[in-house]
C-alpha cells in the first residue's frame, strides 16, 4: 500500500509542477543528463552487468539516481519524470533496432 500511495502522490505532485516557468528547461536538462546512460563510460564489471540484466528495474532505478543527483536537482518528482522520458526514448530506440537492423 505504501508504494502505491507514494507513487500516486509523486504523480499528483508532478501534475502541479508541470505549469512552472522553467518546465521546458528542466525537462531538456533531464533528457540531456539521461543521455549519459547511452555510453562512453567505462565497462561495468561483468557481475554488475549480469545483475542489471536479470533485474531491469534496478537499471532504471540507477537512471533515476543519475537524474536525481544531476539535472533533477535532488527533486524526486522531476527525476521520476526524466526517468519516464528516458524509458520511452529507449523503448523507441529498441523498437527501431528491431525494425531497422
Amino acid at each position: 500500500m505504501f508504494s502505491v500511495s507514494f507513487i500516486t502522490n509523486m504523480f499528483k505532485e508532478l501534475q502541479k509542477r508541470m505549469f512552472d516557468k522553467n518546465v521546458r528547461t528542466t525537462v531538456l536538462m533531464l533528457v540531456a543528463t539521461g543521455f549519459g546512460i547511452l555510453g562512453g563510460l567505462p565497462e561495468p564489471p561483468l557481475i554488475f552487468s549480469r545483475i542489471t540484466r536479470k533485474f531491469p528495474l534496478l537499471k532504471w532505478t540507477l537512471v533515476w539516481v543519475l537524474l536525481l543527483q544531476g539535472a533533477g536537482g535532488f527533486d524526486p518528482y522531476w527525476s521520476l519524470l526524466g526517468t519516464g522520458i528516458m524509458f520511452a526514448i529507449f523503448q523507441i530506440l529498441y523498437l527501431m533496432d528491431r525494425v531497422l537492423l
